[in-house]
């Protein structure tokens, strides 16, 4: 079953595969298209078009903080590789030196 709604606001059931009373089949589409173009032309700002600008502004918000956020992670996530890669290469030098050692001590 397909739901069309008529001027009355009501809704008008009607069988799939029937056509519509005028005969376009797309015209519950363009009307409902129709309809959308005229509530935006009209520029009336109900209280669900204001929540939906708070809500749209709150995410932009979020998504910046969200961005400094990586930004800051990523410096820091790179502070820490560095870290890593030094104490990595000192432990490598130790460890060489320690094996130097042993084997002039072998000797």
């Amino acid at each position: 079953m397909v739901y069309e709604m008529t001027n009355k606001e009501e809704p008008q059931v009607r069988m799939r595969g029937e056509k519509p009373p005028n005969g376009n089949p797309n015209a519950s589409a363009h009307a409902a298209l129709a309809r959308g173009l005229e509530a935006l032309n009209e520029g009336e700002l109900g209280e669900e078009t204001e929540e939906f600008r708070k809500l749209d502004s709150q995410i932009d918000l979020l998504n910046n903080y969200m961005t400094k956020m990586e930004e800051k992670l990523k410096v820091h996530n790179d502070k820490i590789m560095e870290t890593l890669k030094q104490q990595k290469e000192e432990r490598e030098k130790r460890r060489r030196s320690f094996h130097e050692v042993h084997i002039w001590n072998a000797s």
